[in-house]
Parts: structure tokens; sequence; C-alpha cells
């Protein structure tokens, strides 16, 4: 589990996804951001028509509203990066997780924007 701003590329449902992590408290997206979207950006231009899911995740320390914020904040972060890379906003959702961090995830992980296709 990497420390602070970084994306880690991986996959779910044999598509290319992307866990983005954050520094306690911001929203900056780490500057790798477009090299470790290399695959997700192709695999969008491949399938047009295919919905990303961006789902902000928030640690549980501090207040609940300021979290849930700063979890939006992220997540419109990455969305706009995703934007930069090309991929239409029309393709991109918002969704905010039905929990905001699994019990046993530490404060670095849950500090996380999950991307992936619908």
């Amino acid at each position: 589990m990497p420390d602070g701003a970084s994306v880690v590329a991986t996959t779910r449902a044999d598509k290319p996804a992307l866990n983005v992590y954050f520094e306690t408290a911001k929203s900056d997206v780490a500057a790798d951001f477009a090299d470790k979207a290399a695959d997700l950006k192709a695999y969008a231009t491949a399938h047009p028509d295919t919905r990303i899911s961006v789902s902000g995740f928030n640690d549980p320390t501090g207040d609940a509203a300021a979290n849930a914020e700063l979890s939006k904040h992220r997540a419109q972060a990455v969305a706009d990066a995703l934007k930069a890379l090309g991929i239409p906003d029309s393709v991109i959702d918002l969704n905010k997780p039905a929990d905001s961090t699994d019990a046993g995830t530490s404060n670095a992980a849950a500090r996380r924007v999950e991307v992936s296709f619908e």
C-alpha cells in the first residue's frame, strides 16, 4: 500500500482500473496519473460507450461532514484528470460508495478514489 499521493493501476472484472491515493486532507492527484491511467484510457477509447465509475473514499478521522466533502473533491479531481486525458465527461459517473471505508483498512489506504468501468 503506497504512502501519500500515488496511483496504482489494477484490474476489476478483467478491465483496467485505478486506485488513486491522497495525502491527508488533500485532493491533489499524483503527478504520475496520466502514465498509470494509460491502459484505462486505451480501454475507454476502444469502448466509447462504456461508463466509468469514480468513487471517493476517506479515512475515518475527523469530522464526518468534512470527510464527505473531501471525498467528493477527490472524486471530482480524478474525474477532471480523466477529462484532461481526453475521456469525455459524458461517460464519467461520480458515485458515492455505500461505505466510506472497510473495517480494518489503514488510514492511508482509505484516502482513495476508485476508478473502474461499470
